[in-house]
């Protein structure tokens, strides 16, 4: 059954979240969940992709997986002002560790080469293609993982993040969870100009963002569901090539819509107001939840979700090469 989370209108409770006890890393040091090798199995539901200025880019001929991040949520705090206050929930995510997203990365940047290979892409190897980028000394995310804070949607104002890279891609600096790669990235454009040219190939740096849970507000308060989805990123800057002169161009390809699994992650459910089940938290009211992940299942349904955005992220670039 689906966990709601649910807080009706009240005055403004101002208690950090679990009264300031969660700091980076929250997630419990729970072992990860060992993955076998990539498969194209179906994605957990569709994801399509708005492009723009797909044309400048075409004219490369190859497709290299230059970078693969996934940046996932552990902290939000959803508000809901109404005339006669305002409700909050604050939620929180345990059970998942940087390491088990570090294996979730890694796995989708595999699912990603595979799906283009199999759409009739001409995929650049890994090794040639971190041969290049290193030669044109793109400068890299140091440690390959960054965090940050903020809000997509006005919704949650207040959400903390960790971005993990893969081993087979891992980030190029400005392209791992910032939210502005266009900014960002600058120090890294010519830089991945240069390798695009020298692989005659168009340069993939896509971050894709985790939630754990699907927060709305509305006049009657703040509710939400515990299930895990995809976000649409905060850029769409994620692919790049080398013009006739060298320089670097881009398109932008941005999912359309946010999309969540039906599928069940939560070991549990508690609140700071005293622990609760599952069940019980699923008709009561909360202002702070305590969501614990069962490693496996979203291990699995995390991974899911990105083979569907994978999906999409292949069928725009087959739209881009077939246009």
């Amino acid at each position: 059954m689906e966990a709601l989370v649910t807080h009706p209108m009240s005055r403004i409770d101002r208690r950090q979240v679990f009264a300031g006890a969660l700091a980076l890393p929250l997630a419990s040091a729970l072992p990860g969940v060992a993955f076998a090798a990539p498969q194209l199995a179906g994605p957990e539901f569709p994801v399509r992709f708005n492009i723009a200025q797909g044309r400048a880019i075409r004219h490369r001929p190859k497709v290299a997986v230059a970078s693969y991040g996934v940046s996932y949520f552990y902290t939000g705090r959803t508000l809901a002002p109404g005339a006669d206050g305002s409700a909050m929930i604050n939620t929180a995510l345990y059970g998942v560790s940087p390491g088990m997203m570090a294996e979730v990365a890694e796995a989708g940047c595999q699912d990603l080469r595979a799906r283009l290979a199999a759409a009739g892409e001409t995929v650049v190897g890994a090794e040639e293609t971190r041969a290049a980028i290193a030669a044109a000394r793109t400068p890299m995310r140091e440690g390959n993982r960054n965090s940050g804070r903020g809000t997509f949607d006005g919704v949650t104002v207040a959400q903390n993040w960790l971005t993990l890279g893969s081993t087979t891609a891992p980030m190029v600096a400005g392209y791992s969870g910032e939210p502005n790669s266009m900014i960002a990235g600058l120090g890294a454009r010519n830089r991945l100009a240069a390798a695009s040219a020298e692989l005659d190939a168009i340069m993939l740096t896509p971050v894709v963002w985790v939630d754990y849970a699907r927060m709305r507000r509305s006049s009657s308060g703040a509710h939400g569901r515990v299930v895990l989805g995809l976000r649409g990123a905060p850029s769409g800057f994620i692919a790049s090539a080398a013009d006739a002169r060298g320089r670097l161009v881009m398109a932008t390809l941005i999912p359309t819509d946010d999309g969540y699994s039906n599928r069940n992650y939560h070991a549990d459910l508690a609140s700071t107001d005293g622990a609760s089940t599952l069940q019980a938290l699923a008709n009561v009211n909360v202002s702070d939840a305590r969501i614990v992940a069962d490693p496996a299942r979203w291990t699995d349904i995390a991974t899911s979700v990105l083979r569907s955005y994978n999906a999409g992220l292949t069928d725009a670039v087959r739209q881009i090469h077939t246009a």
